[in-house]
């Protein structure tokens, strides 16, 4: 008699016949019952229950979408779109093509390109975030430059703190809820909001410090490539582009938006972001207009307590939102390297060092000091640059809590 072959029912034979497979064992005695092991590899009854068990199935592989990839290779099974090697739009939410990320991560490293944030989906040391020597022709870090994004700084309401060239971060200033206490470690990127300040871990992960009422110095779990802390909120820009928000979110400033962004930037109750194209989109709260980024395409976006600054593709600065100081029409002109917003002014570093800043000047805060100075922060009623060496700082306008005085 033939047995029909099936896992789990019967064990074929040597002869192409098959034979029961000996799978259980009735214990009959009054004690203990320690029944055989069956040739299909069933342990033996060593608890008395009279039976022996069973080894577990192997997984079942199907192709139940139909577009000729087994489960055991395709993520999502039941998507007939999804497969390894698919077309992955990115910013659509969906790993289509299966290599863990919303889009196409050609290197491996986590980032996507063809479109997205990585500027060469070739190079796996090249990503927003990655240390990017200056001189060896490489913009390793996808800022627009040949130069590391260390050294940077970052002014708060009454406090400025500082990454140096070798990823520590110190602060000075104002203390009256621990914004000084910056951890130990080392950090590719810095924030600075109201009273707290975050920064960011070489794997993404932030790690922020300072007043918490509202949850601003409680980083969502998420890897991120880049952070942005207003008065009472942050954000972050994770490793698919997502903007992902924590902290007060009264105005509605600190809503997730997910899609594709590029730069983040936030003020006190709003926040904007920059697409893959350049375009601006901004939440939060309007009241003077600081949602509303005029058309074009942008990059180094930069936000104040109520406006916004970017460049546009000729390096100029394009500003919006409150202009009741001139923070907004006062913008200097012509091509430059980098502008930062904070508080109600605004500052732009032009080729060689040259500093301008322009708007509130009640503290002497658009009194800039003879240069050359890089890389300035713009903080409450104060701001702050590097010198010509990218190790000290100089810092002017209001001193009150020692925020001017590294």
């Amino acid at each position: 008699m033939r047995w029909l072959c099936l896992v789990g029912l019967a064990a074929c034979g040597g002869d192409g016949e098959t034979t029961p497979s000996t799978t259980t064992t009735t214990d009959t005695t009054d004690g203990p019952g320690t029944g055989p092991t069956g040739p299909d590899g069933g342990a033996p009854d060593t608890d008395g229950g009279g039976t022996t068990s069973l080894p577990p199935p192997p997984p079942v592989i199907t192709d139940a979408d139909g577009d000729g990839y087994l489960s055991d290779v395709d993520c999502d099974d039941g998507h007939g779109a999804v497969f390894p090697g698919a077309d992955d739009t990115i910013g659509d939410g969906i790993d289509a093509n299966c290599d863990g990320v919303d889009g196409v991560d050609s290197d491996g490293d986590g980032v996507p390109g063809s479109g997205g944030p990585d500027c060469d989906d070739a190079d796996p040391t090249v990503y927003p975030g990655a240390a990017d020597p200056s001189g060896d022709g490489v913009d390793a870090n996808c800022d627009g430059l040949d130069q590391d994004f260390l050294p940077k700084l970052g002014g708060g309401l009454r406090f400025t703190c500082a990454i140096d060239v070798s990823g520590g971060v110190g602060c000075w200033g104002d203390d009256s809820h621990g914004q000084l206490d910056a951890p130990v470690g080392t950090f590719v990127d810095l924030t600075v909001g109201g009273y707290h300040a975050c920064a960011l871990e070489d794997g993404g992960r932030p790690e922020c410090w300072g007043r918490d009422t509202y949850g601003q110095a409680t980083p969502t779990p998420d890897a991120y490539v880049s952070l942005a802390a207003g008065e009472y909120h942050t954000c972050g820009l994770n490793l698919s582009g997502d903007a992902r928000c924590w902290g007060d979110d009264e105005k509605g400033q600190a809503g997730d938006h997910f899609g594709l962004f590029l730069e983040i930037a936030a003020g006190t109750y709003h926040t904007c972001a920059l697409t893959v194209s350049g375009a601006p989109v901004c939440w939060g709260d309007n009241f003077f207009g600081q949602l509303e980024g005029p058309p074009g395409t942008f990059h180094g976006l930069t936000a104040g307590r109520h406006h916004t600054c970017a460049l546009d593709e000729a390096d100029s600065v394009v500003c919006w939102g409150n202009d009741a100081a001139g923070q907004v029409s006062g913008a200097a002109p012509g091509a430059v390297v980098r502008v930062a917003a904070g508080g109600d002014a605004s500052c732009a570093e032009f080729s060689g060092g040259d500093v301008v800043c322009w708007g509130e000047n009640d503290q002497g805060e658009t009194l800039v000091p003879e240069g050359p100075l890089y890389r300035p922060a713009v903080g409450g009623d104060h701001a702050c640059a590097f010198d010509a060496s990218l190790l000290d700082v100089v810092c002017w306008g209001d001193n009150t809590y020692g925020q001017g005085t590294p």
